[in-house]
C-alpha cells in the first residue's frame, strides 16, 4: 500500500469516527430556534468527612478502663433521596502491636464505644473488630451533615501483667462511609 493510500484510509477512518459521535445534521431555515440540547449533571453520592488521625489512650493503670475521644464528622452530604450515611470502623489487625516484640497487649475487641450523641444522626454502641466493620452511627435520612465527639474505651487488663510493657501499643483502623437506603 502506498503512503498516499495509507493517508487516505486514515483520513476516511477519522471522518467516519467523527461523524458517529456528532448528532445528525438538519437543514433549517434561518433564523431558527427548533434545535435543543439536554445538559445532564451526573451527581455521585458524596460527603466531606473528618476522622481523627490518632486516638490516644493515656493508660495510667492497666487494671482500669481508659477513655479517649475523637471528633468524627461528615458535611456536604449528597445521597440518593431518603438515604442515610452509615459510618463504621474496622481494625486492621487482631491485636495492637506492643512496643516490645512478644509483649502482652490489647486485642482489637478491647476497643469499644458508646452510642453517644450525634447531630443529625443516631449512634451505635459497638466493639471494634478486625473481621467486620462495626457501626458508629447512621445519619438521619437526607441529613446535610452529621457529627459527634466519640468516646472510645480501652478495656482493662484483669491483672497488672508484667508482660505489658510501657510505650506505644498501636493499632490501625479503617473507616467506612456508605450510603444506606430504605
Amino acid at each position: 500500500m502506498t503512503r498516499r493510500n495509507t493517508m487516505f484510509l486514515a483520513v476516511a477512518a477519522a471522518a467516519f469516527l467523527l461523524s458517529t459521535t456528532l448528532a445528525s445534521a438538519v437543514v433549517v431555515t434561518l433564523p431558527d430556534t427548533s434545535q435543543t440540547t439536554t445538559f445532564t449533571a451526573n451527581v455521585s453520592e458524596q460527603a466531606d468527612v473528618t476522622v481523627p488521625a490518632t486516638v490516644t489512650f493515656n493508660v495510667t493503670d492497666v487494671t482500669t478502663t481508659t477513655d479517649a475521644t475523637g471528633a468524627v464528622s461528615a458535611t456536604s452530604i449528597v445521597l440518593t433521596d431518603l438515604y442515610a450515611l452509615k459510618i463504621s470502623l474496622q481494625g486492621n489487625a487482631a491485636a495492637f502491636t506492643p512496643p516490645a516484640a512478644g509483649g502482652t497487649t490489647w486485642d482489637v475487641g478491647d476497643v469499644s464505644w458508646a452510642a453517644g450523641t450525634w447531630t443529625n444522626g443516631t449512634g451505635a454502641a459497638n466493639t471494634l473488630s478486625n473481621s467486620v466493620y462495626s457501626e458508629l452511627a447512621t445519619s438521619d435520612d437526607n441529613a446535610p451533615s452529621t457529627s459527634s465527639t466519640v468516646t472510645f474505651t480501652l478495656a482493662a487488663k484483669a491483672t497488672a501483667d508484667p508482660a505489658v510493657k510501657a510505650g506505644n501499643h498501636t493499632l490501625i483502623a479503617t473507616w467506612k462511609f456508605e450510603s444506606v437506603g430504605p
